[in-house]
């Protein structure tokens, strides 16, 4: 087999996957056993590196890795959920909240959700339908696949001081990170590698308040979706998993972190900043309209509403920027008539300016003329 060298490789502006470094792509080149203490050292280093960068301790809180995409934790903590004595309410404002309504559906659990509304932020807790003093559980979405920023800390605390016995799960898979929360009312995070970390899709983890996680003992519909299992196995097998563990994923994972460290929290925030700040100054003056305000957006994507111009295609136009080097995801996850661009992962300056020097190519190849429409 022929492999290329990284350098040749096309750039990936997605909002799922994300573009991963040399380092990163030259971690999955060594084999470990799964129980090889050097891959298990990886799996608690990465445990203690996630606690420590939220300002967490082991004493109250827990990070649980598994296999597997953030949706298998989501599902996991959504079976705990007793349909005879539990009230849930999702608050939903995109597609990774829709799927979570969709899979509390599929589970037969008792689910209250507001309506949709995919181009602002979730609104006040005051201001929200549903949330009753005897709702159990509260779910809701850190970062949508749209962009959109919600301000969890702020929901889960209202929530906590409207019902303080109430269990808040917050999905971050979609999120820059997690560092700035404030994890004193959210009982469960659920995060992925593939963001801020910049590895790979496959493994996910949950920062878990421990109290919050002792009362999911024995309550999960799955045994390979037993989170407390894990954690229980994990604390008494350390670096262990239950089952075969997908090694490569997680030294990538751990070579991510590491990568993280060394750039620093906040350089790669100002890298992720400037990169949107970049895009969505350079989107405008090539004339393309917003579909949703950039005010709201965080750090991993921007959508754009596509042009009216009859020349226009989608489809062809991401066909088009590939040749070019650049891989943009060509179905919107927001709405049909629309293109999203993520510009988070390894990504940097050159790298926005050369995509928005491509769109505009590829733009004049398609002849279509965003100041006519």
């Amino acid at each position: 087999m022929i492999f290329r060298s990284f350098s040749a490789l096309k750039k990936l502006f997605w909002i799922g996957p994300v573009q991963t470094s040399a380092y990163v792509k030259e971690s999955v080149s060594i084999d470990y056993g799964s129980r090889d203490p050097n891959f298990g050292s990886q799996v608690e280093g990465l445990k203690t590196k996630i606690l420590s960068s939220a300002h967490l301790n082991r004493g109250k809180y827990a990070c649980i890795i598994m296999q597997g995409p953030p949706k298998y934790i989501t599902e996991s903590l959504i079976s705990t959920i007793n349909p005879g004595q539990d009230k849930m309410l999702m608050l939903n404002n995109g597609n990774i909240a829709q799927s979570m309504c969709q899979l509390a559906m599929e589970l037969h659990k008792p689910l209250y959700f507001n309506p949709l509304a995919v181009k602002k932020p979730l609104m006040p807790i005051t201001k929200i339908k549903g949330l009753m003093r005897d709702t159990t559980h509260l779910v809701l979405v850190h970062e949508e696949t749209s962009g959109i920023l919600n301000p969890v800390s702020e929901l889960c605390a209202s929530a906590k001081a409207k019902n303080p016995n109430i269990t808040t799960i917050v999905n971050g898979c979609q999120a820059f990170d997690w560092t700035d929360l404030d994890f004193t009312n959210i009982s469960f995070y659920i995060g992925s590698f593939h963001t801020v970390i910049q590895a790979f899709n496959g493994i996910s983890f949950c920062i878990a308040n421990l109290n919050s996680l002792n009362q999911t003992k024995n309550k999960y519909q799955s045994l390979a979706l037993d989170l407390y299992d894990q954690y229980d196995y994990q604390v008494n097998n350390p670096g262990q998993s239950r089952f075969t563990p997908p090694t490569h994923l997680i030294a990538a994972a751990y070579a991510g972190i590491q990568e993280w460290e060394k750039e620093g929290i906040n350089n790669r925030f100002l890298r992720y900043s400037n990169n949107k700040s970049i895009l969505i100054e350079g989107l405008t003056k090539l004339g393309f309209e917003f579909a949703i305000d950039p005010k709201y957006l965080g750090y991993s994507s921007i959508t754009v509403k596509s042009p009216k111009s009859p020349n226009w295609n989608r489809m062809n136009f991401c066909k088009l920027l590939e040749k070019e080097g650049f891989i943009l995801c060509a179905e919107s996850m927001v709405e049909s008539r629309s293109l999203q661009i993520g510009f988070s992962g390894d990504l940097d300056f050159n790298d926005i300016k050369n995509l928005l020097e491509a769109i505009e190519k590829t733009l004049k190849t398609m002849d279509v003329n965003l100041s006519k429409d």
